[in-house]
């Protein structure tokens, strides 16, 4: 298994994207193995891109444990979901549409509401997860966008 504290160097973006697949499957299955589920919070942006679309797809699909895995964003544009810049169309789009995660599983920010709206919609949604304890997640993939900016926190602003 991928150690996570160790730090893998790639060569390639491609290499990058199959690593980062098999240290989500790894995790994944040593996940539900261990608790019976597998917490992951998705990222938008381009960076994650490659590994969506290589976890869609074999080997890596069919090793993931779907029926167990619970889905998560980390940060989402205020953009009506079908807009090309939301985070969980992308997501969805490239990889929950081709593997076999129920539905149920999936939890969205509801970006059908204003900003302060969704973000307390969000963190009910987080709460009724979790129950009593704190939100702790399996997996946090992050992307790093060209001006340093991650999770929707962009340098400079409030």
């Amino acid at each position: 298994m991928i150690q996570p504290n160790n730090i893998q160097v790639f060569d390639t973006t491609e290499d990058l994207c199959a690593g980062g697949c098999l240290f989500i499957t790894e995790l994944a299955n040593y996940a539900v193995q261990d608790t019976g589920r597998f917490t992951l919070v998705l990222s938008g942006g381009h960076t994650p891109e490659g590994v969506y679309k290589l976890l869609a797809g074999s080997p890596f699909k069919e090793q993931m444990p779907w029926a167990k895995t619970f889905v998560f964003w980390g940060d989402e544009r205020c953009v009506p979901f079908d807009d090309k810049d939301n985070n969980a169309r992308m997501a969805i789009s490239l990889l929950l549409d081709h593997v076999a995660i129920p539905p149920q599983n999936i939890y969205r920010i509801p970006v059908n509401l204003p900003p302060k709206e969704a973000a307390d919609a969000y963190e009910m949604a987080l709460s009724n997860f979790f129950g009593d304890a704190p939100p702790s997640f399996d997996l946090i993939l992050l992307g790093l966008g060209d001006n340093g900016h991650t999770a929707s926190l962009f340098p400079g602003t409030d």
